[in-house]
């Protein structure tokens, strides 16, 4: 005996789909801008956005962030010189690119206690725990994924860029169960730290102060989504 179709059953599933999409669409968004500096043509391909971020004033949790992230945006976008994309160059490299123990370096090793043994070099110990059990825990996560880091993306794979990336793949790919168990312990174990240290950052723009708020309010939001 075979069972008809339900059409509030396809419904159902298109709406989860096209959710997961939505979802997905936005963690590779918050990936991508983690990834490098943002160019002219990328500030004012995400400022000109405006029903992007402002579908965001919906969730009290995101609001605040999102409109900071995209009048910071606005305002780079309308300079009539280099200097603001520029100054945001400076921002990105202030704030992900320096030392780690004066920045608010991505990557989930030097949050999560992994033990880095007793070097007493700083630049050993520091590139030793980069490389560690994180970085070869998301290298294998990628591979089971059948995934790879872009030739020219020379960072670890514990990298929030990646992470953040592996975690809109999976909102497509994998289970409920699958995506809630990685957003917890591969992004939400480290992502409160992560954003403490780059909120106490000081910068000419409040662009990726407001994106670590974002991202840190979205992980937990969308968390809630899939706990149901």
């Amino acid at each position: 005996m075979t069972r008809s179709h339900s059409p509030m059953a396809e419904t159902d599933v298109m709406a989860v789909n096209e959710m997961n999409a939505v979802r997905a669409s936005v963690w590779q968004l918050l990936s991508s801008l983690f990834a490098k500096e943002l160019s002219t043509e990328r500030i004012a391909e995400l400022a000109a956005a405006a029903d992007f971020w402002q579908a965001f004033t919906q969730e009290a949790e995101l609001e605040v962030a999102a409109a900071q992230i995209q009048n910071a945006l606005i305002e780079a976008s309308l300079a009539h010189s280099d200097n603001a994309r520029l100054e945001l160059a400076a921002d990105f490299c202030s704030t992900f690119l320096q030392n780690a123990e004066h920045c608010a370096a991505p990557y989930a090793s030097l949050y999560l206690g992994e033990d880095i043994g007793d070097e007493q070099d700083e630049d050993k110990a520091q590139a030793k725990g980069l490389y560690g059990e994180k970085h070869q825990l998301m290298s294998d996560y990628l591979r089971s994924a059948g995934l790879g880091l872009a030739t020219e993306f020379r960072e670890p794979s514990d990298h929030l860029a990646v992470i953040l990336a592996l975690m809109a793949h999976l909102c497509t790919s994998a289970s409920v169960e699958s995506q809630r168990a990685f957003l917890e312990s591969a992004i939400l174990s480290w992502l409160p730290e992560f954003n403490a240290r780059l909120g106490k950052l000081k910068l000419e723009s409040p662009l990726y102060g407001a994106l670590g708020d974002f991202t840190l309010a979205w992980a937990k939001l969308d968390a809630e989504i899939l706990r149901g």
